[in-house]
C-alpha cells in the first residue's frame, strides 16, 4: 500500500495547489500576441479594439479620478501637499494594496496636474501608470503601457539635471516594461534607460537609497524579489508602511512551512491601516480560517464585500470591474462551507460565478462533494472555458462516473491504478478507480486506505494558503460523497470520522 498512498498523496496535492493558480482569469478582452500586434504595425488598430484591461473597462480607467481616498494607508513616496503629490502618492498607497485601477487614475491625474510645486512629478507620475497598466493586465497593459514608456523617455530627455532618484524609477518601469516582452525597438533613446534585467536596477536603486521604504517594497515586490528582510528594514523606518506590511503577509502564507501566527500579525495591521481597500480588508479574513476562527472571517469578508459596492456607486460602474470581488466572494463561499452552511455557501459561490471562472470551479466541486450531480453537469455541459479549466471531464460525464457509469480501463492492482489510467481522466477519475477497485467488506483495507487518505489530507490543508487550503477541503469532502455514491458505506463512514478529525465543523449531507 506504501506505493498507492504516494501516489494519491501526489494526485490529492497536486490538485489542490494548482486548481486556483493566479491567472489572469479577469482579462475580459481576447488575447493577441505581442509580437504579432507589433510586427503587423497594427498597435493603435488592437487598442482600439480592447473594451477592458483585467475586469476594469477602458470607460472606468478614462474617467478622470475626482478624489483623495485617505482610507488606503499613508504613502509619502514624495513631500509635499500640493495636489499634484498627493495624487502621487495616493496612487503608490493604491498599488500597495492591489487597486491597480484607480491607481492608475490617480496617477494619471499627478501627471496632467497644473498645480506648481518646487519640483515637477512627472517622471513619478509615469513611472507609476507604467506600472498599473502592467499590472491591471499581463497580456494587454503593455500596449497602452508602450505610450507612458515613449512619454517618459521624452520627459528625461527633455528635463534638465535628471535626479539620480528620477532617473532610477525610470529605468526599472522601462525594464520592467521589457521584462514582458514588449515592443520598444521604435522608441527613440531607450536604450540609454533599458538595463539587463530588473535585478540589476534594483541593486542599483537598493544602493543608492538604502532607506528608501520604496524601494524595499514595491521595487523589490514588482521585481518579485520574495525577501522578507526588506519588508521588515522598511517597516523598522515606517512601521505603518501598508506595503510591507501586505507583502509579508502573502510571503508567509507560502513560505515553507508557512508562518500564519506572523502572517495574522500583519493582515490585521493591514487592515487597520487601510480600513477602505477591500484587498487590505479580505487579507486579514484569509489568515483567520487558518485558526479556526470563521465567524471573524466570514465577517471580514463581509466588510470586504460592502467596501467594493460601495466603491462601485461611487464611480458609477458595475462591481463586477474590480477584479477582487468575485475573489472575496469565493472566499467567503468557502468559509460558510467550512463552518457547515452549505446552502449559504452555494448561493454565494453562485454569485462569485457570474463574473470568475475559478469561483465556478468552486461550485462545480462543491455540488459534487454534496452528490449534487445534474446541478454539477448542468454548470458545466456547454461551457467550453470551464471545461477546459477542470481538464477533467465535462458535465455529464462527470455525472456517469459519480454514479458508476464511466468505463475506465485499469488494472485491478490498487497500488499501480494511477499509472494505467488515461491522463486525461485526471484526478477524479484516478480517485474513482482507486475506490471502485477496493472491496469495501475487507475491513483492514478499507481502514489502511482511510488511513493513508487521512494521511493525505492533513498535507493538503497544511502548508498552503487558504485559496488552495479551501479549495482541498471541498475535495476532501467530495472523496466521502465519491465512496458513498458506489455503495462503499464502510470505507466511507471511516472516511468521515478522518475527514471530521481535521475538520469538525464539515456537515456531510
Amino acid at each position: 500500500m506504501k506505493t498507492l498512498h504516494i501516489l494519491l498523496l501526489l494526485s490529492l496535492f497536486q490538485l489542490s495547489t494548482t486548481a486556483y493558480s493566479h491567472t489572469d482569469s479577469h482579462d475580459h478582452s481576447s488575447a493577441q500576441s505581442m509580437t504579432s500586434v507589433a510586427d503587423n504595425n497594427d498597435i493603435e488598430s488592437f487598442k482600439k479594439s480592447i473594451t477592458h484591461l483585467g475586469a476594469a473597462s477602458m470607460e472606468l480607467l478614462n474617467k478622470p479620478m475626482a478624489y483623495i481616498e485617505p482610507g488606503f494607508g499613508d504613502i509619502s513616496f514624495v513631500e509635499n501637499n500640493a495636489l499634484d503629490r498627493k495624487y502621487l502618492n495616493q496612487g503608490f498607497a493604491m498599488l500597495h494594496v492591489f487597486h491597480y485601477a484607480d491607481a492608475l487614475r490617480s496617477f494619471k491625474i499627478a501627471e496632467m496636474s497644473k498645480v506648481p510645486t518646487i519640483e515637477r512629478i512627472t517622471v513619478y507620475a509615469q513611472v507609476g501608470q507604467i506600472i498599473s497598466y502592467l499590472k491591471l493586465d499581463s497580456r494587454q497593459g503593455w500596449v497602452f503601457a508602450k505610450d507612458v514608456v515613449e512619454r517618459l523617455v521624452t520627459t528625461l530627455e527633455a528635463k534638465d539635471n535628471v535626479s539620480q532618484k528620477e532617473l532610477l524609477w525610470a529605468k526599472y518601469a522601462i525594464s520592467y516594461y521589457a521584462s514582458y516582452n514588449a515592443p520598444y525597438s521604435d522608441i527613440d533613446n531607450i536604450e540609454k534607460y533599458l538595463e539587463p534585467s530588473l535585478r540589476t536596477v534594483f541593486d542599483d536603486m537598493l544602493a543608492a537609497f538604502p532607506n528608501d521604504v520604496e524601494v524595499l517594497t514595491l521595487a523589490s515586490f514588482v521585481g518579485n524579489f520574495v525577501d522578507e528582510s526588506y519588508y521588515k528594514k522598511a517597516l523598522e523606518i515606517n512601521p505603518n508602511h501598508t506595503g510591507a506590511h501586505h507583502y509579508l503577509v502573502h510571503l508567509y502564507e507560502v513560505t515553507q512551512p508557512p508562518r500564519f501566527e506572523d502572517a495574522l500579525v500583519h493582515a490585521k495591521k493591514l487592515s487597520e491601516l487601510a480600513p477602505e481597500a477591500a484587498h487590505a480588508v479580505h487579507m486579514y479574513g484569509h489568515i483567520l480560517p487558518q485558526f479556526g476562527r470563521y465567524d471573524e472571517a466570514q465577517a471580514t469578508f463581509e466588510k470586504s464585500d460592502a467596501i467594493h459596492k460601495y466603491w462601485a456607486n461611487k464611480n458609477g460602474v458595475e462591481i463586477i470591474e474590480d477584479w477582487h470581488y468575485p475573489h472575496n466572494l469565493h472566499l467567503w463561499g468557502a468559509t460558510l462551507f467550512l463552518k457547515g452552511e452549505v446552502n449559504e455557501a452555494i448561493e454565494i459561490f453562485k454569485t462569485a460565478c457570474l463574473s470568475d471562472e475559478r469561483a465556478c470551479k468552486g461550485l462545480f466541486k462543491l455540488y459534487l462533494a454534496y452528490g449534487m450531480t445534474d446541478e454539477a453537469a448542468s454548470l458545466v455541459q456547454g461551457n467550453t472555458t470551464l471545461q477546459q479549466s477542470i481538464n477533467q471531464l465535462d458535465g455529464l460525464e462527470y455525472k456517469a462516473l459519480f454514479e458508476k457509469a464511466a468505463n475506465v480501463d485499469v488494472k485491478k492492482d490498487p497500488n499501480i491504478v494511477f499509472i494505467n489510467l488515461p491522463r486525461q481522466y485526471g484526478f477524479y477519475a484516478n480517485l474513482f478507480a482507486l475506490i471502485n477497485n477496493i472491496d469495501d467488506t475487507n475491513d483492514s483495507l478499507t481502514t489502511e486506505l482511510s488511513d493513508n487518505m487521512a494521511y493525505s489530507f492533513d498535507q493538503i490543508l497544511n502548508g498552503q494558503g487558504f485559496d488552495a487550503w479551501a479549495t482541498g477541503a471541498i475535495e476532501i469532502v467530495k472523496t466521502y460523497q465519491l465512496a458513498k455514491s458506489m455503495g462503499h458505506n464502510n470505507l466511507a463512514e471511516k472516511l468521515k470520522v478522518k475527514i471530521k478529525a481535521l475538520l469538525p465543523k464539515v456537515v456531510f449531507e
